[in-house]
């Protein structure tokens, strides 16, 4: 069967959890906080992340639905404050654990076991964009032609590592992200432009950590065009498609630490590719939804 070329896009959006909550009162209400990852520079923090992700691909003649859940387990550094106001991150991948059930089979995925014992450093600046990244040593091009490490460090920074502004934020208070990031593939790019839109809904203790409560609104723009090689023919391709998620995130104002995010997004988009020997068009249509649990292990 042809391979297909599929552009991953990699989320965290954050669906709201009020279980276990109780409102602050007092001083914070009235004047509120800024909030800011400054205060767990060095610490080393784990999370565990659960997914359930479902992804159907089609072309003419062909369908294919695929339904994955993982979970892993990863460490989280905040390694420094750089002068010029971007902030550097470590992230440790240390197990994961996942199923996939394909054509009605089920089986064990194994699709992320080569980050297991590997890291992944970023630099985000000061407008949350990623200005640098390295590692992911054993993680190459996939089967379609695209840079897994890139795509996994500009999906992390993007979507993983929230931006607040540097003032006081209060109840009601809102801001945005805009990122828009390149992902190369063998031959071309894939661009994927970002708006991320928060509100700070409430001041809560929350699992024993005194936390902000944010929702999030995400639109994400896919674009992209270049050539790939299936089965011995070369074929050029263009990527359109769209994406949008919501959630709500916990981030601990004294300790600088994200406590929980409950992800909920989805995305679809169509790759249009032509042989270029014989001139056939073909059109993919790709669809993913995805849901993720991520929570700060004590």
């Amino acid at each position: 069967m042809r391979k297909v070329l599929v552009i991953s896009v990699l989320f965290l959006f954050l669906l709201s959890g009020c279980v276990g909550e109780k409102h602050l009162t007092g001083d914070i209400i009235v004047q509120g906080t800024r909030l800011s990852y400054a205060p767990s520079v060095g610490d080393t923090l784990s999370y565990k992340s659960s997914s359930d992700v479902v992804t159907e691909f089609s072309e003419k003649g062909y369908s294919k639905r695929i339904h994955r859940k993982s979970d892993s387990w990863t460490r989280f550094i905040t390694e420094r404050l750089n002068e010029n106001g971007s902030i550097s991150f470590r992230v440790l991948f240390d197990r994961y654990e996942g199923s996939i059930i394909e054509n009605g089979t089920m089986k064990p995925d194994t699709s992320q076991n080569e980050l297991v014992g590997d890291y992944l450093a970023i630099v985000v600046d000061s407008s949350g964009q990623m200005v640098d990244w390295n590692g992911l040593d054993n993680v190459g091009m996939d089967e379609s032609g695209v840079d897994r490490g890139e795509a996994i460090a500009n999906g992390y920074a993007t979507h993983q590592i929230e931006y607040f502004p540097a003032r006081n934020l209060k109840i009601g208070d809102t801001w945005q992200k805009v990122v828009n990031t390149n992902t190369t593939t063998r031959d071309g790019v894939a661009t994927n432009k970002t708006v991320k839109n928060y509100t700070l809904k409430d001041f809560v203790e929350y699992s024993g950590h005194r936390c902000a409560k944010i929702e999030t609104k995400v639109t994400v723009t896919v674009t992209g065009s270049g050539t790939t090689e299936q089965e011995g023919e070369t074929y050029s391709y263009e990527v359109a498609g769209k994406g949008d998620g919501k959630g709500v995130l916990y981030f601990d104002f004294e300790r600088g630490c994200v406590v929980k995010n409950e992800i909920s997004w989805m995305i679809e988009f169509t790759i249009d590719q032509i042989n270029e020997s014989t001139g056939e068009h073909q059109q993919v249509t790709y669809y993913e939804e995805d849901r993720t649990k991520t929570e700060l292990l004590e």
